[in-house]
């Protein structure tokens, strides 16, 4: 009798744990679902992969480490491209404050002078300036939706580029021999000096290309 007792309560007691977890589950996920994370328009690109791959983490895990699973599903790709570099730049705008920069007009580009005081946003410079190079040469554009980051792209085989890591940041002499990219490239330059004055604000910004 004793042993029949102690085996219904055994059980009693597993069928309730079970229940309870069964219903935290539907309720931690159906909290998630009310979220509604955004799938585009973030300035940083690839945000709305990123939840998706949480919300799917979640999904199967019904937990941190669901959710952790999700992130590293969708996220190395996006990290391992235009999500990593657009991450750095946005990390720059938002410590703009310790981002000095120079202009020099040439009558076929700029010299520009990027640098910090910080250790680690010098190191970001010396990260992101190159690697946008890298895309310009490979045609591998960032800011689709920008006129004219598009325009820069798709002339970006008649610009040339001069990097020089300095011990702060990254001098860049950039030229073209085409008097209508050398127009684009004062005009990127100047919106650059925009991000390091206004920040985020200047970020979400449209720019029209040049006349001919």
């Amino acid at each position: 009798m004793g042993r029949k007792l102690t085996t219904l309560l055994i059980i009693g007691t597993l069928s309730t744990m079970f229940l309870a977890s069964h219903t935290f589950g539907q309720n931690q996920f159906s909290n998630q679902q009310q979220l509604n994370l955004p799938e585009s328009g973030c300035p940083m690109g690839g945000m709305g992969m990123l939840g998706r791959g949480m919300m799917q983490g979640m999904k199967r895990g019904m937990g941190m480490r669901g959710m952790m699973g999700g992130m590293s599903m969708h996220g190395q790709g996006m990290m391992g491209g235009m999500g990593s570099d657009m991450m750095t730049a946005r990390q720059l705008v938002m410590q703009r404050e310790q981002v000095k920069r120079s202009v020099k007009q040439l009558p076929n580009g700029v010299e520009t002078l990027t640098e910090s005081d910080d250790v680690n946003v010098t190191a970001k410079i010396q990260e992101h300036v190159p690697a946008m190079y890298q895309r310009l040469k490979a045609n591998q554009p960032i800011q689709q939706g920008d006129p004219l980051f598009q325009e820069l792209f798709r002339y970006g085989g008649k610009i040339k580029s001069r990097v020089t890591m300095t011990p702060n940041g990254v001098r860049v002499i950039e030229t073209s021999t085409d008097p209508y990219v050398v127009k684009l490239i004062k005009a990127h330059a100047k919106t650059v000096d925009a991000l390091v004055a206004r920040g985020m604000e200047a970020m979400h910004e449209m720019h029209e290309i040049p006349k001919h």
